[in-house]
């Protein structure tokens, strides 16, 4: 509890630090300009977490900051954010720091083209991974998704990306039925049964989770232990979040995750 109220501390700070940066820009340019200054900003998909922040911050700065006006894009999410704020296509963008290490250094999807033209400005949120199946599915480990239909986010998001670095470092990738859904349409494929489970990153906790809890009991599957058998902690730079007491309901507890950070990004 402890650990999970400084990491929400230290998030709303870098957040403030942030904005307070963007804001002190806007100011400058509206004192010098004296015209409106429009701003790209590129989120996710509507129904992720990124859309929800990007909008949500968007708002905020096209409300606070005289003369800015920010125009919100909805993306394939962190992957292509990253692509579009390196080519100057947007002024701002969130992205997952996975992303934005691999970006930087050309490694896995953009290997051989590194991506240099840009910089993290502050921490906006602690992305978890979930991996959630309902209690009565028979899933109860990695191993067991093989055949089974998983929604993990769309090609570009951020969810997606990670989606696939776990599953092919625990060898399951090629043995799923993928499913491109993100966020609440996951939820909601798993509930009208056109999704055995699905993964998603975001907050913790997070609404789709909780909502899909509501129609009946869930699982939350294990994915750090098989994860720390491998290379997968050497390779990527994650680290193991612990489910709490509270959450019970879930069926087990304990070091069942790993989480991502969520950056701001500029050029």
């Amino acid at each position: 509890m402890a650990e999970t109220k400084k990491n929400s501390f230290l998030g709303s700070a870098f957040l403030a630090a942030a904005l307070a940066l963007l804001i002190s820009l806007g100011s400058a340019i509206s004192a010098e300009a004296q015209k409106v200054e429009r701003v790209t900003f590129v989120g996710g998909p509507p129904a992720g977490v990124f859309g929800i922040f990007a909008t949500g911050i968007g708002t905020y700065l096209s409300k606070t900051v005289p003369s800015l006006d920010v125009s919100v894009t909805a993306t394939g999410g962190s992957v292509e954010n990253i692509r579009r704020v390196n080519g100057k296509e947007a002024e701002m963008g969130l992205s997952f720091a996975s992303d934005v290490h691999e970006a930087y250094y050309g490694l896995e999807q953009f290997k051989g083209k590194p991506l240099t033209n840009y910089r993290a400005v502050g921490l906006v949120f602690f992305g978890v991974a979930h991996l959630i199946t309902y209690a009565d599915s028979g899933i109860r480990t990695v191993d067991d998704l093989a055949g089974k239909r998983v929604a993990l986010g769309t090609p570009g998001s951020g969810t997606f990306a990670t989606a696939e670095r776990v599953f092919r470092s625990l060898g399951v990738w090629d043995k799923i039925t993928r499913i491109p859904l993100l966020g609440a349409a996951a939820g909601e494929a798993m509930n009208d049964g056109k999704a055995d489970a699905f993964f998603w990153t975001g907050p913790e906790p997070d609404r789709v989770t909780m909502e899909a809890a509501t129609k009946k009991p869930i699982r939350a599957i294990d994915i750090y232990t098989p994860a720390s058998k491998t290379d997968f902690f050497k390779q990527y730079l994650f680290r193991a979040l612990c489910v709490s007491s509270g959450l019970v309901s879930w069926n087990n507890r304990g070091c069942l995750k790993h989480r991502d950070s969520c950056a701001l990004v500029r050029p």
